[in-house]
This record gives C-alpha cells, sequence and structure tokens, in this order.
C-alpha cells in the first residue's frame, strides 16, 4: 500500500514561482515575442490561488496569521498547527509579490484583483515572517529542503516588498522596508 503523502514543499516552489516571475518582468518582451506570456501568467496565476489558500488565517496583527508550512507523513497532526517561520513564509511574500506585478501587466491573464489581494497578503506575511524569526524544520523526520538561514528568504522578502512600495508611492523617498532590506 503506497504511503499518502501531503508534502508542501513551500522553499523550492516559492523560489521558483519568484524566478519565473522576475524573469517574466524582466524579459517581458521576449516572453509576449515567443508567445509565452498568457502561458506563464496562467501557471503563476494557479500558483497564486493556491498561495492564498495556504495563508489560512490572514490578519493584520502579525502573529495572528497562519501559512501552512511543509508537511510530510512523518507529522500526523494538523498543518495548520505546525509551527511557522520567517523562510518558508519570507519565499511565499516573494512570490506573491513578483507575481502581482506579472498580473498587474496587459495579456489575457492580466488579473488586477488578484494582484491586489497577493500585495494585501503579502505585506500581512512579511510582518508575520518579522515577528517569528527562524527557520522551519518539520517536528520528526528529516527536512527535504533544508534551510540554514532564514535571513535570505526575509531580505528578499523586504526587497520584493521595496520594489511594490516604490511602484505605488507617490513619495521618492525610500520607505521603511526598502531602509531594512538594504541594512
Amino acid at each position: 500500500m503506497p504511503v499518502v503523502n501531503h508534502m508542501k514543499l513551500h522553499l523550492p516552489l516559492g523560489q521558483a514561482l519568484t524566478t519565473l516571475a522576475w524573469g517574466m518582468l524582466e524579459f517581458e518582451s521576449a516572453y509576449r515575442a515567443a508567445g509565452q506570456w498568457d502561458i506563464a501568467a496562467a501557471t503563476l496565476k494557479r500558483a497564486a490561488r493556491y498561495l492564498i489558500k495556504c495563508h489560512i488565517v490572514a490578519s493584520d496583527t502579525a502573529l495572528e496569521n497562519q501559512f501552512v508550512a511543509q508537511v510530510d507523513h512523518a507529522y500526523w497532526g494538523r498543518p495548520e498547527q505546525q509551527p511557522e517561520r520567517a523562510d518558508i513564509v519570507g519565499e511565499a511574500v516573494s512570490a506573491m509579490i513578483a507575481i502581482s506585478f506579472v498580473l498587474s501587466k496587459n495579456g489575457v491573464q492580466s488579473d488586477w484583483p488578484l494582484a491586489q489581494q497577493l500585495q494585501a497578503r503579502a505585506r500581512q506575511l512579511l510582518a508575520f515572517a518579522k515577528a517569528a524569526p527562524g527557520t522551519w524544520a518539520p517536528p520528526y523526520g528529516k527536512n527535504a529542503y533544508p534551510s540554514s538561514a532564514y535571513q535570505d528568504e526575509l531580505t528578499l522578502a523586504q526587497l520584493w516588498m521595496c520594489r511594490l512600495d516604490m511602484a505605488t508611492s507617490s513619495t521618492t523617498a525610500l520607505s521603511a522596508i526598502c531602509l531594512e532590506a538594504v541594512n
């Protein structure tokens, strides 16, 4: 009888989604010329909906947020009762913001309401990641994609938030999150 897992590998998922979205933003004309913009945007849109579903408790109070982290067959409790940490949540924040930029562009998959929802949830999750520093580890067993530190994921999330603040702010001054990211 096969083992039924509900494994959620958010570190590589978040990194892959951020990289795809970032590439689309940097090389938009190439994606469009190759006829791949809408196909890649559809992939990101599906992933965005998944990330939103993983953010099972959304709150403007940092520590009230819950994000379903990696879960494997060595843990038989509820996924939402596992401790979340800044490394996994930081990857999700980066992916959410990068995807929101893609979905804000013109195209068949353009979806401004979803982009705004991603941005709002990314803000909530970034506050949560800063309030719950550390790296995620499974309660039992071995981590499939271990993280040795959380600062890199948190810094990348802050840089994406800085980019969002710069794109949506009417002032030219750097936001507090931008200053925090570069220091």
